[in-house]
């Protein structure tokens, strides 16, 4: 007896209505509003049909001709196409068109040129930030500590008098926030002689991390 029930294989969409209600509420959703949200896109149906292909069956791991399952000869022909393509568009040398997550990123760059509990300075997500740039929500939010900026209500604009007053403050305390921070400019003529003691450079040409001591 089959446990796979009749049509399974071969019934489109209309054999479950509940699903398929919800999905033309969403086109319909789609094409009465605007998106504003960044990572979203309204794709071409070419786009649509390809991810509704016979390829969502297909796992890969590894780059193309190089995988760790058999079977992927039609996976390696496609993403060789996206990434010959991607050359072509952007006129580079190399791509890499696998699909990532921005937060994955975010998170390699933090692990390779932070310690834990270090700062880091980005805008309030409240304000337009992303939210894997230390919400409390997320591993960056436990495991940093978060200096938030936000914008001016009179000019919705980045206030960068606060950006600054920020940057300075987390830098005096001995927290190495100079790691994200641009400091080969010279400081300014107002500012005070103990921020400006914070600019000594290390033998590698950043500026030293200082402490409350050597402030």
């Amino acid at each position: 007896m089959s446990h796979v029930h009749e049509g399974y294989f071969t019934a489109g969409l209309d054999a479950d209505p509940e699903l398929a209600e919800s999905i033309r509420g969403e086109l319909r959703r789609q094409q009465d509003g605007v998106e504003l949200i960044a990572s979203e896109n309204i794709v071409s149906r070419l786009v649509l049909e390809a991810q509704g292909s016979v390829m969502t069956n297909k796992t890969v791991e590894g780059l193309p001709y190089d995988r760790y399952y058999g079977g992927a000869e039609f996976a390696d022909a496609i993403e060789a196409l996206a990434i010959k393509r991607a050359c072509q568009v952007f006129g580079c040398r190399f791509a890499n068109v696998q699909p990532h997550s921005g937060s994955n990123a975010n998170a390699g760059v933090f692990l390779g040129l932070l310690k834990l509990g270090d700062p880091i300075l980005s805008m309030n997500v409240a304000a337009g930030g992303h939210i894997s740039h230390g919400h409390p929500a997320t591993l960056t939010g436990r495991d940093y500590t978060i200096a938030s900026y936000s914008v001016s209500r009179e000019t919705e604009r980045i206030d960068l008098d606060e950006v600054r007053d920020l940057a300075l403050r987390h830098w005096r305390f001995g927290i190495s926030i100079h790691r994200g921070l641009d400091r080969s400019r010279p400081p300014r003529s107002d500012q005070r002689a103990d921020d400006r003691c914070c600019s000594r450079r290390s033998s590698s040409g950043l500026p030293e991390a200082p402490n409350l001591l050597s402030c």
